[in-house]
């Protein structure tokens, strides 16, 4: 029993220092993660896959756990919007009864530009933490 315990135990740390180590060497590496599961999972999933092994490692690197929610937030909204399998593109067109081609043609901008908005939130965290900054102190 004991010996299984101790198993068990150098798993869970082996893998929680696997996933520090990929989301320490290059936040990019996080970001892509979470844009990929937005794009392929539906969100509530995605969101109860990666924050609770993304989340701890994000606070041990300095992260603000507000400016976490933010970047899982837009990534994730970014993914759905994102060709070739975004849920909001499949929902877009059986609401509009427009081609699933038509719709993607027509999401290209809000995705560029959604990513710049990913981008500046990410790597200015005093965008996402100006409001809680005024209220909390």
């Amino acid at each position: 029993m004991f010996p299984k315990i101790i198993k068990l135990i150098l798993a869970a740390l082996t893998t929680a220092y696997s996933i520090y180590q990929f989301v320490e060497g290059s936040i990019g590496n996080g970001i892509f993660l979470l844009l990929i599961a937005g794009m392929f999972i539906d969100p509530n999933s995605a969101l109860l896959i990666l924050v609770p092994p993304l989340f701890p490692v994000a606070t041990a690197m300095g992260v603000d756990p507000v400016h976490f929610g933010m970047i899982v937030t837009l990534n994730i909204s970014l993914g759905m919007i994102t060709p070739p399998f975004g849920l909001d593109i499949f929902v877009a067109s059986s609401t509009l009864n427009k081609p699933v081609l038509n719709i993607i043609n027509g999401v290209w901008p809000f995705v560029f530009v959604n990513i710049l908005v990913l981008m500046v939130v990410t790597y200015v965290p005093q965008i996402s933490l100006f409001i809680p900054q005024l209220i909390f102190g």
